[in-house]
């Protein structure tokens, strides 16, 4: 990973990708905006990074397949709290909202939900088909639940529906006085073992990132 620090030319370019050319490693860092000093000619070229930009956008972009209009400072305050506290990321999409929203990062739980199948699309997470949460939530109101009430509440909505001919404006609002909320789960997020270099790279640049930003 590039750092603030002295590189030879080679060590640049193996950094960067790319044959080790100095016109071809300084257009490469003003493509990036990234600030730096040349000194010397040939063997003895030093090249010293002064300051990078945050890299994080750049990376999601690239690696992630974010589109470059998203809202990255959305998508990084989001993954810092998923990566660094494994039970946020275990939380329902809609108690991961209202987390954030009490530290002052308002994310949607739509939201939420695109930016994390990204994850999920690149393999670097998956979704365990055991392990789950169970919730109820409505209107921004979230409670949590186990298995057993879960299956009584679809136990329920089943029941009511065939009893009153299908009318979910009568066994909707039964189901939200009963449980106050309709009943959801949502399958535990499982890290690729197989990607933990890509993994790796991805949380020390979300950090950093959060860390210029509030640090």
């Amino acid at each position: 990973m590039l750092e603030e620090k002295t590189y030879t030319l080679p060590q640049l370019a193996q950094e960067l990708g790319g044959a080790a050319d100095r016109q071809s490693v300084l257009k490469k860092l003003q493509r990036r905006g990234i600030a730096y000093t040349a000194e010397g000619r040939g063997a003895k070229l030093k090249i010293t990074i002064q300051s990078i930009p945050d890299r994080f956008p750049t990376y999601c972009i690239r690696e992630l397949q974010f589109a470059p209009n998203s809202d990255f400072e959305k998508v990084r305050n989001l993954f810092y709290y998923c990566f660094n506290d494994e039970e946020f990321f275990t939380y329902p999409d809609e108690r991961k909202a209202a987390a954030l929203e009490e530290c002052g990062h308002h994310v949607s739980r739509q939201s939420i939900a695109v930016y994390l199948q990204k994850l999920y699309d690149l393999g670097l997470w998956s979704k365990s088909s055991q392990e789950f949460v169970y919730y109820f939530a409505h209107g921004g109101v979230y409670r949590e639940a186990d298995k057993q009430e879960y299956l009584e509440a679809w136990h329920d909505y089943w029941g009511w529906k065939e009893e009153f001919g299908g009318e979910l404006k009568i066994v909707c609002p039964m189901i939200l006085e009963k449980y106050d909320g309709f009943p959801r789960k949502q399958a535990v997020p499982e890290a690729n073992a197989m990607e933990q270099e890509a993994i790796q790279t991805l949380i020390a640049l979300t950090n950093e990132s959060y860390e210029r930003a509030y640090g």
